[in-house]
């Protein structure tokens, strides 16, 4: 169901009555509520929120001309004044011309008398580039808003007073130069001036102390952060609408310079003289509504004080200032402003507490850091609250009167006590906290996403004298957003008892119902302060924020999963488990039942912390077996694996209280993960300085020539190349291998070559992430297999990743695993190198760029030459023998080459899978199959080949082409056969099987 808002205007007696009667009745069903459980409203926590939008007052003005002074075919001109400066609005109709919303506007706005003009002229210009403008539809046509507020640019902040205008003229411009459409004499009798329903306030001031406060925000909006001192207040008048006048100081308040930014509307705080109040209050401050986001901070503090938070008196008024100069007063219309309280004493007794403290973590060395940011050109970051908020002191609200109070000053110790010992860990918030309010508080600030406010410096903490507890206080909460998820309160650290009550009072204020009744009481009053609020800002509150929030909490509540169950082990009387929260919350595990429903272990409240892994054991009852009746036999017995699927676990999560049930799983996680993670983080720790034939050198490490033998890994870690000298030999035992993270030197010569051999026990090479160029010459890979450790593997003898490399010379020989030598994402080249007896492919590519030459591939236990996703050259290759394929070209490569030999095996030349082949000078003798194309994986597409100067010799099948793929011979497309190729391939007619 959607809530319904009505539109209620003035009240008579009997509407307060009626009002008054219907919010009793709706806050006595409330308490009702809380202690009888419904079960329509437990559904709530899985039912969406919903709240009805407010419509904005822009259409009131278009549908009424309110203040139109111009109307053509393409555009209406109004002039509003209410309160503070006017404002022109240049509303665009629907077939307006879309170079609106690039141009750039300006005014002139002729004087009645020349000599009132500021600048000595009978004229002023405006000149400025479009604001994002406002799209309002009306009965499907859609209008374009520009809003500007009328403030001569010629002495900042000082307002055109329309009473002093003649005429306007209008015009948008390309680029300021050529303009594209204008409007002159535009006359401004009918300029539309309405009182606005607020109080008036009035301040006087002296010229000399308004140009102190200007100084002062010049020096703030330069530093990007405003410092407030005893020494910047300054005397003013306050003028009430019943004509009474009290004395007050007065200075810019904010830290933020948003707060001063605009060219009127400045912030600031008032103290009033003496015993003297404003609304009851004796301190309090000035600001634009833009600071708190207009009525949001209003409803919020409304809903706060209604819940008992101690609450500031927020209100809006409407204000002037009055500059008196030698010459008179010259006066200022600000307009709305929103009046916020500010702490004292007053404060304290108006929410109905006994006189205590109000305390706040002093945030002078974070705004010390902000402003020395924006100095160094970093911007407005925020403050480091994190880094600070452990070592800022503890400031009390009037703290000079408090320490000279021997009573006031006990309690400020008792309270500091409070707050060191929870932000040292030394107590839990529940210790510290007047629990019932804290938890509501929090609740109400995730609904109205207003968790601004206790953000670590905004924190307000009021000392309770008489619970000797802290209270929060509702401030500066920047409410009126979407929560991207639920805020934690500082300090909350892991307390069942504060989280428990929390989820209820989260599980309270999500209540479409609660929601509802918020409204249902605030209606009349917040539609009078939107109403006014429209009259100068693009204002309107967007009651479906709550509605956002309120699904977002539900789902914070009540995920649709929280905990994961795996079996460890079961029997007749016990079963163990494996259960990993995966929620934010503690949960309580209940047992274990049958997916019917059936209990079938005895009731536990085992808690599962948040985020956790906990092994745990459950008695199962005595109908636990029974549950399992085998249909073939009869008999009741659990089977495993079975039978575990039908096994549930029950748990529920404190404060939600609704049962929820998990699916157990017949496999655990990884119970040994800490020692796994301890194994894998070992595997490639730097180890190279273990070993006798090591130096390490300013440039390098370097491996000594000689014989060596290791049975554990070698690691050389990035940084230094390493290099291997002449006649350097390693035999590796024991399934070591060698892990080079760096560039490779290794260059022997043909009476010493670099020899890496094994016993038949050992590993291989694994050469990765080379900096610059990685270089084997005259080396020799024998009788290797390939590196691994911990379940984690790699497929060559010889390993190369991520790193540029040049072979020569060298020899790769009777490997013991997948391929001799596999290089993959890496640029490379091969010379005069041969690649014997294999257990697999000789050499596999994948994704490099390369080339190879003067090589041989003798003996292949699978293909000579295999790659994917490649582009490589051949030159001078002779393949002995494959088991396989001579080459074999996949994944869309690219492989091109010349005079070439292959001899012997099962198929020459395959290229699959979107590769092509294009080879000149090729003899293929003694093969089942000569050339091969076609489609492997249907992601990819067809296989071509285009062969020059070819001979064929002693071949069964010359070639064997699939439809739709390709091959030439010397320009001659040879003949294709049926769609399926592959199934003649890999090993069923032609070829290894490798399926």
């Amino acid at each position: 169901m959607r809530l319904k808002k009505s539109k209620i205007g003035s009240f008579g007696l009997l509407t307060l009555l009626l009002a008054s009667v219907l919010i009793v009745v709706l806050a006595v069903a409330f308490l009702l509520d809380q202690k009888t459980v419904n079960p329509k409203k437990e559904a709530q926590i899985n039912a969406p929120t919903q709240i009805e939008l407010v419509e904005t007052s822009i259409k009131d003005i278009i549908l009424n001309k309110v203040g139109q002074v111009y109307s053509d075919s393409l555009v209406n001109i109004h002039i509003i004044t209410q309160t503070g400066v006017s404002e022109i609005l240049h509303i665009y109709k629907e077939k307006g011309y879309p170079e609106v919303l690039t141009d750039n506007f300006s005014l002139m706005f002729v004087l009645k008398d020349s000599t009132k003009a500021l600048d000595g002229r009978d004229r002023v210009q405006l000149y400025y580039p479009p604001d994002i403008p406002e799209n309002v539809n009306i009965n499907g046509r859609r209008f374009i808003v520009f809003r500007k507020k009328m403030i001569s640019p010629v002495y900042e902040g000082e307002y055109m007073d329309i009473n002093k205008i003649k005429i306007i003229h209008s015009a948008r411009h390309v680029g300021g130069v050529a303009s594209r459409y204008s409007i002159r004499d535009i006359e401004i009798n009918k300029i539309w001036t309405t009182p606005v329903p607020l109080k008036k306030v009035v301040i006087s001031i002296d010229q000399k102390d308004f140009e102190k406060i200007k100084t002062k925000r010049a020096g703030a909006l330069k530093n990007g952060v405003l410092e407030s001192f005893d020494e910047d207040l300054v005397s003013v008048k306050i003028m009430r609408p019943d004509s009474s006048v009290s004395k007050a100081n007065m200075r810019l308040k904010g830290d933020w310079t948003q707060h001063l930014e605009d060219p009127l509307k400045w912030s600031f705080r008032i103290i009033m003289d003496g015993d003297q109040t404003y609304q009851g209050m004796r301190k309090f401050s000035l600001q634009a509504p833009v600071t708190r986001n207009y009525a949001w901070e209003w409803l919020f503090q409304k809903v706060n004080r209604d819940h008992d938070i101690v609450s500031l008196r927020y209100d809006f008024v409407d204000l002037d200032l009055e500059i008196k100069t030698d010459q008179g007063i010259v006066k200022r219309p600000i307009g709305i402003m929103a009046v916020e309280e500010s702490f004292d004493k007053i404060l304290i007794e108006n929410n109905r507490r006994r006189e205590g403290l109000i305390l706040a973590l002093d945030e002078k060395l974070s705004w010390g850091e902000v402003e020395k940011a924006f100095h160094l050109g970093l911007g407005r970051t925020p403050p480091n609250t994190q880094g600070n908020r452990l070592v800022s002191s503890i400031r009390a609200f009037n703290q000079n009167k408090v320490l000279e109070d021997p009573k006031l000053s006990k309690q400020f110790e008792v309270a500091k006590n409070l707050i060191e010992g929870l932000r040292y860990d030394k107590y839990k918030i529940s210790e510290v906290y007047d629990l019932e309010k804290l938890t509501t508080f929090v609740a109400l600030s995730n609904l109205f996403a207003g968790s601004h406010g206790f953000w670590e410096f905004n924190l307000r903490f009021y000392y309770n004298p008489i619970s000797n507890k802290l209270e929060p206080v509702c401030f500066d909460s920047n409410s009126g957003g979407r929560i991207q998820q639920v805020d934690y309160f500082p300090f909350s650290r892991e307390d069942p008892v504060y989280q428990e009550l929390l989820l209820e009072k989260l599980k309270m204020v999500s209540n479409e119902a609660f929601i509802s009744a918020i409204f249902e009481k605030y209606d009349p009053e917040l539609e009078q302060i939107i109403d006014v609020l429209k009259t100068e800002f693009d204002f309107t509150l967007d009651r479906s924020r709550l509605e956002y929030n309120s699904a977002m909490i539900k789902q914070y509540l009540n995920p649709d999963t929280a905990i994961t169950a795996n079996l460890v082990t079961v029997d007749d009387a016990t079963a163990t488990l494996q259960i990993t929260n995966i929620s934010q919350h503690t949960l309580l595990l209940d047992g274990i039942a049958h997916k019917d429903g059936r209990v079938l272990s005895k009731r536990v409240k085992i808690p599962i912390k948040a985020n956790a892994q906990e092994i745990v054991t459950v008695d199962l009852n005595r109908y636990f077996v029974n549950a399992f009746v085998s249909k073939k036999n009869k008999v009741g017995e659990f089977r495993f694996p079975k039978d575990v699927s039908k096994l549930m676990v029950t748990y529920h999560i404190p404060g939600v209280n609704i049962a929820r049930t998990c699916e157990v799983l017949s496999f655990t996680k990884n119970i040994g993960l800490d020692e796994s993670m301890a194994k894998t983080r070992a595997m490639f720790k730097a180890n190279y300085k273990e070993f006798d034939f090591v130096n390490e050198t300013e440039e390098a490490i370097v491996f000594k020539a000689g014989s060596y033998e290791v049975s554990k890994n070698i690691v050389v870690p990035k940084g230094k190349e390493l290099r291997i000298e002449p006649g350097f030999k390693l035999n590796l035992t024991n399934n070591a291998s060698l892990y080079a993270f760096t560039d490779v030197f290794a260059h022997g010569v043909k009476t010493k070559p670099i020899i890496i051999t094994s016993d038949g026990t050992g590993g291989g090479v694994f050469i990765a992430y080379g900096k610059n160029k990685t270089l084997i010459d005259g080396c020799e890979f024998i009788n290797l297999s390939n590196p691994k450790m911990h379940g984690w593997e790699l497929s060559g003898a010889v390993n190369i990743y991520d790193t540029e490399v040049s072979i020569s010379n060298s020899l790769f020989a009777k490997n013991r695993c997948e391929d001799g030598l596999n290089i993959i994402r890496s640029d490379f080249t091969i010379d005069g190198s041969t690649f014997k007896d294999t257990q697999s492919d000789a050499f596999d590519g994948d994704f490099v760029n390369g080339s190879i030459t003067n090589s041989s591939f003798v003996n292949s236990g699978n293909d000579g030459i295999d790659v994917s996703g490649s582009q490589i050259s051949l030159d001078q290759i002779e393949i002995f023998n494959p088991s396989d394929k001579g080459i074999s070209g996949g994944e869309a490569s690219a492989i091109t080459g010349k005079d070439i030999k292959i001899s012997g095996g099962e198929i020459g030349i395959v290229s699959k899978d979107l590769s092509k082949v294009t080879l000149d000078d090729i003899t293929i003798e003694d093969t089942r199959l000569g050339l091969s194309a076609f489609q492997k994986k249907t992601e990819y597409g067809i296989g071509a080949i285009e062969i020059t100067n070819l001979t064929l010799l002693n071949i069964e099948v010359e070639h064997l082409i699939e439809n739709k793929s390709l091959c030439t011979i010397d320009g001659v497309a040879v003949q294709t056969v049926s769609n399926n190729v592959i199934d003649q391939m890999y090993g069923a007619e032609y070829g290894k099987s490798s399926r």
